[in-house]
């Protein structure tokens, strides 16, 4: 039987917030999926990051790529041209 628990990890241990559901035997060995809550704000801080240390040449061409709405299939030929790139000397 599969249940999800919410725990705290503190002091090296997961404290569970309330009971499984399963009867569990003492010293049963039992599988955890640990998925960490994220907070909005580590998230919002790793976003405006996400430029740091690139030239404003690089930032335009990301920018460019993320507003092309064609579908992927649709470009064909040099990857350089497809990142629309190739004409400002870029390599990368």
């Amino acid at each position: 039987m599969a249940q999800t628990l919410e725990a705290i990890f503190e002091d090296g241990k997961f404290r569970l917030l309330e009971a499984p559901e399963a009867p569990l035997a003492q010293g049963q060995r039992v599988r955890i999926t640990v998925e960490a809550e994220v907070d909005a704000d580590d998230v919002l801080a790793l976003a405006e990051r996400v430029y740091d240390g690139l030239s404003e040449e690089e930032i335009e061409g990301i920018e460019e790529i993320s507003l092309d709405r064609r579908p992927m299939g649709s470009l064909t030929g040099d990857p350089a041209n497809f990142l629309g790139r190739a004409d400002r000397g870029c390599t990368r």
